[in-house]
């Protein structure tokens, strides 16, 4: 029986990660996240959750934070479990008392009104200024579930996938092509963390070297 594109992409990056870095796969990564983990984040978030964005957590719930290798995901950044994406939601809706500011460097259809949208669900960061998130409020209803890429520091979103399936094609497709290199400083010290080349650095968007975000914003 064959099985779904999707699915298969997953196991083909399971496979590259198991030659390539395979203490992600065996030490980083947590088991599957179960279908109450799932509907439970549904239901706090009140709003329907793309069901590949359920595939990737029934593959992998996130990292373990507790692992003895610091590892890395998408374009370089960490993975949240299912617990801490809805923690996270949870303490910036809840203080959506605070004073919030519009975003100013925008790419089309995303929602610019607060810089901390509890509808942007991050479910990765580098651990300092800048998150990976699923959009489920942007201005345009027919690109719900975009990915996309939030830099605090320079007050800017990019738009980063139109979907988490287009987000795992091209992670698959960066990782056949070479554009993933494990870091050496990490490597010296027995982790295997994966850095991406810097031409499709989500971070170093504004670099004139980069041939994938750069924008003129």
């Amino acid at each position: 029986m064959s099985i779904a594109p999707f699915q298969q992409h997953l196991q083909d990056i399971e496979q590259w990660l198991c030659i390539h870095a395979p203490k992600i796969v065996h030490e980083s990564f947590n088991l599957p996240a179960t279908a109450d983990q799932l509907d439970q984040l549904e239901q706090t978030i009140q709003k329907p959750i793309p069901q590949a964005f359920k595939e990737l957590y029934a593959w992998h719930n996130g990292f373990n934070a507790q692992s003895a290798n610091v590892g890395s995901l998408f374009y370089g950044l960490d993975f949240f479990d299912i617990d801490f994406v809805q923690k996270n939601y949870l303490e910036v809706k809840n203080a959506q008392e605070d004073t919030f500011f519009k975003m100013e460097n925008v790419d089309s259809g995303i929602n610019p009104e607060n810089h901390r949208n509890p509808l942007w669900i991050k479910f990765g960061d580098d651990s300092a200024r800048s998150s990976i998130a699923l959009d489920l409020d942007p201005q345009n209803p027919k690109q719900y579930g975009q990915i996309i890429f939030i830099d605090y520091e320079y007050d800017a979103v990019l738009l980063v996938a139109n979907s988490i399936e287009e987000l795992v094609e091209t992670f698959l497709l960066d990782l056949k092509q070479g554009h993933y290199l494990l870091n050496e400083e990490a490597l010296e010290d027995g982790n295997h963390f994966l850095d991406c080349i810097p031409e499709i650095d989500l971070n170093n968007w504004k670099s004139k070297s980069n041939i994938r975000w750069k924008r003129n914003f």
